[in-house]
């Protein structure tokens, strides 16, 4: 409580004194303080701890005692309990799959990392390829600086539940150059790509029931393919070269006032450092970007968008229906099934670093949506992974009325 308190009154010393000059007499700071301090005590007495708290205290023993890890599942947001050897086993098995990351032993190269990312954009602002108001957006303050973590998040819904690693790095040395670099890419990206990507299953539907009014048969097919790993397994020299042809296609020489070069600099500086903490040992990421970055998905979706010139192509000249998100693919098509598996094999041989595991038949499953072609008539309805679990919230909970109105529309 005593930190809490000493947050309230930092923040209202940095409020009224620092920002509007304001003398505040440490008198009635102090009074100030005193109250909200007995008004905290007062509170926490009146309520001795519950049935719930008891059991809560029991639960939290009892996960320590068996060594238990509970985590949300990677896209049904469901509880997920599993042993924490399992779950160091699988990490260290992907880490030895991927061959992404380069053990750094107990040397935390935080320091290093502020002090070389400080220096970088120091030097693109002394020779004047950023501004004096983008330097300072990018420059990191040393005190409030952290190396990410790496943390996995089950896959529930695959079989033999394997792992997703996320990189939490909201305070990386790197972060404020990956958010500007987004910002100023991810536009471009949107537009080039607007044809072919699609953002929901609502979205996908209206496509699909305006493609099948012209060219749904009884044996139309669908076919659903999902990229391996695409993060983690996209060399990073080739996401800067897809950033450089991004910019190139879209006739871009400079944005807000940056040149083409600069740009790719600073993505090649976020993409070979990617440091994280992981049990005990520090790591560098040496293959594919950071899922958690925000720039890592730009990149991975102009990579993916060269990748897959070809089949938008096919889609285009056989009368198909294309759409991408992210790492997974969905096509609808008239072309012989044998055909369709064939021109699968031949998608998996565009880039040696995609892997794509297809799926072709008259049904498809596809983000949060069910699709049948039922002898020549579209069936369309929602669809929930096995591993899914509705939210249920009491009515008499202390959120906020927006967020429980907005329940149904997320359950669905």
């Amino acid at each position: 409580m005593n930190n809490e308190i000493e947050l309230v009154i930092k923040k209202i010393n940095g409020r009224f004194v620092e920002e509007h000059g304001w003398v505040l007499p440490n008198q009635r700071l102090q009074i100030f303080k005193d109250s909200l301090e007995q008004i905290l005590t007062d509170c926490h007495d009146r309520h001795p701890p519950s049935e719930e708290l008891k059991h809560l205290n029991s639960l939290r023993n009892k996960i320590n005692t068996t060594k238990t890890i509970i985590r949300k599942t990677n896209k049904s947001k469901v509880f997920h309990l599993g042993k924490l050897d399992d779950c160091k086993e699988k990490a260290r098995a992907y880490m030895n799959q991927t061959q992404a990351y380069q053990d750094l032993g107990t040397s935390n190269p935080l320091e290093s990392l502020v002090n070389k990312t400080n220096d970088f954009s120091y030097g693109l602002w002394r020779n004047k390829h950023i501004t004096q108001k983008q330097y300072e957006r990018l420059k990191v303050v040393k005190e409030q600086a952290e190396i990410a973590h790496l943390y996995f998040l089950p896959k529930a819904h695959k079989p033999k539940t394997p792992l997703r690693p996320i990189m939490a790095g909201l305070k990386s040395p790197t972060i404020a150059i990956s958010r500007w670099l987004d910002c100023l890419l991810r536009p471009l990206f949107n537009l080039l790509a607007n044809e072919t990507t699609i953002l929901n299953g609502s979205q996908l539907v209206k496509q699909v029931e305006q493609w099948s009014a012209r060219y749904l048969t009884s044996t139309t097919s669908f076919i659903t393919m999902d990229v391996s790993d695409l993060y983690t397994m996209i060399p990073q020299e080739g996401g800067i070269k897809a950033i450089r042809k991004l910019m190139e296609t879209s006739n871009m020489k400079q944005i807000d006032g940056v040149k083409k070069e600069i740009i790719l600099a600073l993505a090649r500086f976020v993409m070979t450092n990617n440091y994280f903490y992981l049990d005990g040992l520090y790591y560098k990421q040496i293959r594919g970007g950071a899922m958690g970055s925000p720039l890592t998905l730009t990149i991975a979706n102009a990579y993916m968008y060269f990748v897959e010139r070809p089949i938008s192509k096919w889609a285009i000249r056989t009368n198909s229906l294309y759409y991408r998100y992210i790492d997974d693919l969905f096509i609808m098509s008239n072309v012989y099934v044998d055909t369709l598996k064939g021109l699968v094999n031949y998608w998996n041989m565009l880039d040696i670093n995609i892997n794509l595991s297809a799926s072709i038949g008259y049904t498809a499953e596809y983000l949060d949506l069910k699709i049948e072609n039922r002898g020549g008539s579209l069936i369309s309805k929602v669809f929930h992974k096995a591993s899914h679990e509705p939210y249920f919230l009491p009515f008499a909970s202390v959120h906020a009325k927006h967020i429980k109105k907005n329940i149904p529309y997320a359950a669905l």
